[in-house]
């Protein structure tokens, strides 16, 4: 991964001349600022950017959105971050929302957003949110009904997004966990947690299961790993008596 340039423009000595002079008369009017303060309401600027990212492409574009009290700068940039590598930044230049981006080769895991940009304003409180950035996985259930014997052989398919190749692959060592119900209350009705699983080499946790008087229904719920969000399958129902369906 190369160095990310911040859509930020950087500014040159004129820039910290004017912030010089600017502190100067701040600094003048100490006295005026610190007798009104008590009356000025507390200023702020928040950043909201989306709770989490699921990447499933190369690149993906997001807009966060800041809101700022009155009196508050109108130019302000956040930067999201993993540890000490730069992912993206947020720069609103007297607007509400900005234009950030992801790329798939980026850090997965928890960004931290915080300002760089003004940094002479301390009595501005800005929030630093974070944004939870993982690759996307998929779960697919299907079931095959023996008549001989009463059993179902039900296969849970599980992929996860490849950023190497660009493809969902099948995801191996995944840990997942059953949840099951007595038909006909096919969808409301509490779960009953199952057993956890693995899936194997070929991305697949296979249970069979032989329903005594009512069908079941089954479903798996992937857990997340460290650079991948877990996924929920579909409904599979193991049927007493009767030919396999799904929903």
């Amino acid at each position: 991964m190369g160095t990310r340039v911040l859509k930020r423009p950087r500014r040159g000595g004129t820039f910290a001349l004017i912030v010089a002079a600017g502190l100067a008369a701040v600094l003048g009017t100490a006295g005026l600022s610190n007798a009104t303060s008590a009356e000025d309401p507390a200023l702020s600027c928040t950043l909201t950017p989306p709770a989490r990212i699921v990447v499933d492409k190369p690149f993906l574009q997001f807009s966060p959105t800041r809101s700022c009290t009155a009196g508050a700068p109108s130019k302000v940039t956040w930067v999201a971050s993993v540890g000490n590598t730069l992912t993206t930044d947020a720069w609103f230049l007297q607007r509400s929302t900005a234009l950030s981006d992801v790329y798939s080769n980026d850090p997965m895991g928890t960004w931290t957003w915080k300002v760089t940009d003004p940094v002479d304003r301390p009595d501005v409180a800005f929030n630093q949110p974070t944004t939870d950035v993982r690759f996307k996985s998929a779960v697919t259930g299907t079931g095959v009904w023996d008549a001989v014997t009463g059993t179902t052989t039900i296969t849970f398919h599980v992929t996860r997004y490849d950023a190497a190749t660009n493809k969902m692959v099948p995801w191996a060592g995944a840990a997942g966990t059953t949840w099951f119900h007595e038909s006909p209350f096919r969808g409301d009705p509490p779960f009953t947690q199952g057993a956890t699983y693995t899936t194997n080499t070929n991305g697949d946790v296979v249970i069979k299961s032989t329903p005594a008087r009512f069908d079941l229904v089954f479903r798996i719920e992937m857990a997340d790993a460290a650079v991948t969000f877990g996924s929920t399958s579909n409904l599979v129902l193991a049927r007493a008596g009767r030919v396999i369906g799904t929903r």
